[in-house]
């Protein structure tokens, strides 16, 4: 019975020195980490879709046709590039209509001295 509780105990500190090892070895990793940034934690890095979101809230801002342009040439396939497409759509189509509603005065037709001159 003795020895039983021997191995026990032995099988309890190979677990315990298993374990203190395994903490060195991160504890190593984490040094080795910090002295190959200069001291600093490791950056965290930045997703595509992180990246996507903080390039449509830039071109959201900016409302723009070349900003959405821009926009959709970085980031075709995120989940923004529809409505990136649908801004561009819709101040292509309010350009439109705003150079509809202005009258053109152009050569093509009659000015007042032109009238004039046909009535006479």
């Amino acid at each position: 019975m003795c020895l039983f509780g021997i191995d026990q105990s032995m099988q309890t500190i190979a677990r315990l020195m298993r374990r203190i090892s395994l903490l060195i070895a991160a504890a190593q990793i984490f040094i080795l980490t910090l002295l190959a940034n200069g001291g600093k934690p490791a950056a965290q890095s930045v997703t595509p879709d992180d990246a996507a979101t903080q390039d449509w809230a830039i071109a959201k801002s900016k409302g723009t046709t070349e900003a959405f342009e821009t926009f959709l040439q970085k980031h075709w396939n995120s989940r923004y590039a529809k409505d990136a497409f649908g801004e561009i759509v819709r101040e292509n189509l309010e350009k439109e209509r705003s150079e509809q509603d202005e009258p053109d005065w152009g050569g093509d037709t009659f000015g007042a001295s032109d009238v004039l001159q046909h009535m006479y």
